[in-house]
């Protein structure tokens, strides 16, 4: 049953990832624009941070555990995702919420979730 849990993880997360591909033109756009954010957005850039190193964190323990390269491969795309989403914090001078502890998260919601995977 993990295995099953873990393989549908790894598509749900690919999925996902390939569908931010475009956070560079993004990040670049922004940079041109100088905006002032709601609170819903605040909200969600730090929510979307920690987000990213929930998938991060689940892929290097299942590296850690596996020993499959392909863990390690898509653990080095979520530290980029999370990387993006970290200049986006910097350009609006906001705090950065993620932890530099693997499986340690600010939003409870995202720690429970960690902990029910691993």
């Amino acid at each position: 049953m993990k295995k099953l849990i873990l393989f549908s993880l790894v598509i749900t997360f690919t999925l996902i990832s390939s569908c931010s591909d475009n956070h560079n033109d993004i990040n670049n756009d922004l940079n041109e624009q100088v905006t002032t954010l709601t609170q819903f957005e605040t909200d969600d850039l730090k929510f979307l941070r920690e987000e990213e190193k929930l998938a991060r964190d689940v892929y290097l323990y299942s590296y850690d555990l596996y020993g499959l390269q392909i863990f390690k491969n898509i653990s080095n795309s979520e530290q980029q995702h999370m990387d993006s989403v970290l200049n986006l914090l910097n350009s609006y001078n906001l705090e950065d919420p993620a932890s530099d502890i693997i499986g340690v998260f600010n939003n409870q919601d995202l720690q429970l979730i960690y902990n029910s995977l691993i």
